[in-house]
């Protein structure tokens, strides 16, 4: 945000920083007056910056690109880099960091902004417009093609039949989903009776530590739905099994629905 204005005079940037800085004392003071200084520090500045970089290696948050996905997103790079050196296409590659330190294409949406904006200020000879627009035509046909033959990342069938079970059987009800589901939260507009709500991610229990056991037994939700856990994780998912949790639900809930694919649903006793 800040690179349009280095070479504007001292007033212009005093007036920049005056901006930035206004609303990070009304955060201050409001985190302050909701006693939420703590978990912004834990989960915002100390989780992020500090703790991630020390993850374990079969707990590893990091996400490389595929040798396909790094030649497609390549070549991509190259026709703008051919055609515009202007300003749009420094932001375009600055973009591609927001695809990282987890690769996959909908982080790319920044990237496919300025990709458009520097195709479209680029000076392309009359007679060459049309294959350019032809070459960026097919990059993406190509992605979309390889993306439509995959289900959805978070409304798959499955997703789909538990937030029906859901909405149709435990309106009335507190629930928790363990491993996964939690878009079922936002699509059956209800509120996960564990607080606080921490992604089920093994890199975030990695630091969230006893603290998820404890929640939960403070918490008492009356109803637990349970993803099968995965033998071998994909993408480091799947099959991070939070110390005690799965022995605490045998002894205290009991199995009361289970789905084709595994999942299982327990009500408390």
């Amino acid at each position: 945000m800040a690179l349009p204005f280095l070479k504007q005079r001292p007033k212009k940037l005093l007036f920049f920083a005056i901006s930035v800085l206004i609303p990070i004392i009304f955060l201050y003071f409001w985190l302050n007056a909701n006693n939420l200084m703590t978990d912004f520090w834990k989960w915002g500045i100390q989780f992020v910056f500090l703790q991630t970089s020390h993850t374990s290696p079969e707990n590893s948050y990091v996400l490389l690109p595929t040798i396909k996905q790094t030649i497609f997103v390549g070549g991509l790079v190259l026709i703008p880099l051919i055609l515009s050196r202007n300003i749009a296409f420094a932001w375009m590659l600055f973009s591609l960091l927001f695809a990282v330190p987890r690769f996959d294409f909908f982080h790319l949406v920044p990237f496919a902004a300025f990709f458009a904006i520097s195709i479209g200020t680029a000076n392309i000879k009359p007679k060459y417009l049309v294959l350019v627009i032809l070459i960026c035509l097919a990059f993406f046909v190509a992605l979309t093609n390889s993306i439509l033959k995959q289900d959805h990342s978070f409304l798959d069938k499955n997703t789909l039949m538990v937030a029906a079970y859901v909405k149709n059987n435990l309106q009335n009800k507190t629930v928790f989903f363990l491993n996964s589901y939690d878009q079922i939260y936002f699509l059956d507009n209800i509120m996960p009776a564990v607080k606080p709500w921490v992604p089920q991610l093994p890199w975030y229990f990695g630091f969230y530590g006893d603290e998820f056991l404890s929640d939960i037994q403070k918490s008492r939700p009356q109803i637990i739905i349970v993803s099968p856990y995965l033998n071998k994780a994909v993408g480091g998912l799947g099959a991070y099994q939070p110390s005690g949790v799965l022995e605490y639900i045998q002894q205290n809930y009991l199995m009361t629905y289970s789905f084709s694919e595994g999942t299982k649903v327990y009500e408390h006793l």
